[in-house]
């Protein structure tokens, strides 16, 4: 079983996501703001974050940027979600750190597959 954040500021979107993930086995931990998300990340240290783009205060391409330079969390895999589906939005996402990139809407099997690749890559990482 993995521990999932997830971080987005739609409190339906992440009830969804959450009683997906926690069907498929995950324990799931819920934030709706990008602070929030990375306090519970750096105290909860989990397996990978889930995490919304388009948010108040901090934006998930800040947040993503923040945990990937944060020796707390910079091993964390980070899966950025959103409506966005510019190219150049894409590439940000992948500079603020992003180890994937999914569009809503989502393809459930393929965002599960996703998330249990890149936990299972970090567990077998010397440095994770």
């Amino acid at each position: 079983m993995s521990n999932i954040l997830i971080i987005d500021d739609s409190m339906d979107l992440r009830t969804v996501l959450a009683m997906s993930l926690q069907k498929a086995g995950h324990h799931v931990l819920e934030s709706g703001d990008g602070e929030d998300g990375i306090r519970l990340a750096e105290e909860k240290h989990p397996d990978l974050v889930l995490l919304d783009v388009m948010m108040p205060k901090l934006d998930g391409w800040q947040v993503c940027h923040r945990l990937k330079n944060n020796p707390l969390t910079e091993t964390i895999p980070v899966i950025l979600l959103t409506s966005m589906d510019q190219k150049m939005d894409e590439l940000r996402g992948y500079e603020s750190g992003a180890d994937a990139y999914v569009f809503k809407p989502w393809n459930l099997e393929q965002l599960l597959m996703s998330i249990d690749t890149l936990v299972t890559n970090r567990k077998a990482s010397p440095r994770a």
